[in-house]
């Protein structure tokens, strides 16, 4: 779990699909402070954010990057917008899918008074990783909010 900024332009942002509460980019290239170029692939961000991250938008940008997933929860840009948002769809979907799984053990030893194998594994499973998704969340959303904001010197991205 990593979180990061970048301060540069935005150059080309390409959306692959749209949902309801968050947005998938296939690619988004920035321009950085010092003129040279980065591309991200496969970026997921919450439609919040997502209105924004448009090509020649310039500003600072706030990235997450959990295992395989990486995102922007955050862009600061230069005439004084703030925008922040996480996109916890998967979150709750482990969420719900832990508690329901452990739902299913306790009625099935309710029922037959077996334990059975899979509710059991893949409740906690689940379950953890729903709180190390709301974790890197709130993690990601504290970043953004203890930033100085635009008028800060740029630093250097780290992803």
């Amino acid at each position: 779990m990593s979180n990061s900024i970048i301060d540069g332009t935005i150059l080309e942002a390409k959306v692959k699909r749209a949902v309801k509460r968050q947005t998938l980019f296939d690619t988004v290239t920035f321009q950085l402070a010092d003129g040279s170029l980065k591309t991200i692939r496969k970026l997921q961000v919450a439609n919040e954010v997502a209105g924004h991250l448009t090509a020649g938008a310039k500003g600072r940008f706030y990235l997450y990057k959990m295992g395989d997933q990486r995102g922007v929860h955050g862009i600061r840009t230069v005439d004084g917008r703030e925008i922040a948002a996480y996109p916890r769809v998967i979150e709750r979907l482990m969420l719900v899918l832990g508690s329901l799984n452990l739902a299913i053990l306790i009625a099935w030893i309710m029922m037959d008074g077996e334990v059975r194998l899979l509710p059991l594994i893949l409740g906690p499973i689940c379950l953890g990783f729903g709180i190390l998704l709301h974790l890197t969340g709130n993690a990601a959303m504290r970043q953004f909010a203890a930033d100085a904001g635009p008028d800060a010197q740029p630093r250097p991205a780290i992803v």
